[in-house]
């Protein structure tokens, strides 16, 4: 089958170019990344990106369904190792170079294609398999740029089988009125929740029953979150600092949601300088094989 071009690749990220906007906590992220792994994790942000742009609202929907179709294609050539995407050659050649297969990004192409579809979770196991796709894709294969060598392999794959649905997780959550209005809610519609659908989540301030559910959410990402870190090797620690860094300001951004219940919190206020400094103290920490006061205690 031949599909629609999905437009011109990417730029080349090089290891002095941010894949995303200034302050942002992808940007924070590859500000922390050792300057040799740089530009690999720029190249898997960049396709992030590129991949998640076919869910953008006002897109047109036909020109979303063929972007979303190259893109499938294009994720199983570079899970086999065929990549024509220049970012997924890139990429290719840093896995290789550690004897690791490919990257499998096919995961995040089918988070996507669930948020072009607009589908209602109709199960907490559905929602979380939603959520791994997202880390499995994203938060793993920045791990392996970070941290390739198979002595670390056991560690990594545990706090990143925990943390990184944390971070997607809160991600959502705190865009989650803006995507209700669209159709899109990432929580599971069941029990209670399920009679009122979209509408509850479409209107502030969220009704009481809504509000503890955020609420209890997002305390548990925020513990997840610690645990993942403590558990962590303190010998790890060094090497996965922009995760860790990743991983504070998730948690900061939950903080920050469970404050503003029962409205939703504006993501446009957020403190830019804050975050810097919170990102260059978590990132000293854990170059030193410590945590920051926000990662090593449960909420």
């Amino acid at each position: 089958m031949t599909a629609a071009p999905s437009g011109p690749p990417a730029p080349m990220p090089t290891s002095m170019s941010a894949p995303t906007a200034a302050g942002s906590e992808r940007q924070l992220v590859w500000l922390y990344t050792p300057a040799a792994a740089r530009a690999d994790v720029a190249a898997l942000l960049a396709l992030e990106a590129e991949i998640g742009a076919g869910a953008r609202p006002g897109l047109e929907h036909g020109i979303a369904h063929a972007r979303l179709a190259w893109w499938v294609e294009e994720t199983a050539a570079l899970a086999a190792g065929r990549a024509t995407h220049p970012l997924g050659r890139q990429l290719t050649a840093r896995f290789a170079a550690h004897d690791l297969s490919p990257p499998d990004l096919r995961g995040l192409v089918r988070s996507v294609r669930c948020d072009l579809a607009c589908t209602a979770f109709e199960s907490t196991d559905e929602y979380t398999e939603y959520l791994s796709f997202w880390s499995q894709a994203v938060f793993r294969n920045l791990a392996l740029c970070l941290a390739p060598q198979p002595e670390a392999r056991a560690a990594l794959e545990r706090f990143c089988g925990i943390a990184g649905p944390a971070v997607r997780d809160i991600e959502l959550i705190a865009r989650l009125a803006a995507d209700a209005r669209l159709g899109r809610v990432h929580l599971p519609l069941i029990d209670a929740l399920a009679a009122s659908g979209y509408a509850a989540w479409q209107q502030q301030p969220w009704p009481p029953a809504q509000v503890a559910t955020l609420r209890e959410r997002l305390a548990t990402r925020r513990a997840a979150l610690g645990d993942a870190a403590r558990a962590l090797p303190l010998a790890q620690r060094p090497g996965l600092r922009p995760l860790l860094v990743w991983c504070a300001l998730a948690e900061r951004h939950a903080g920050r949601c469970q404050a503003a219940l029962p409205f939703q919190y504006d993501a446009g206020r957020f403190d830019a300088m804050a975050a810097a400094w919170r990102a260059w103290r978590t990132a000293l920490a854990a170059a030193r094989g410590r945590l920051p006061a926000a990662l090593q205690e449960s909420r």
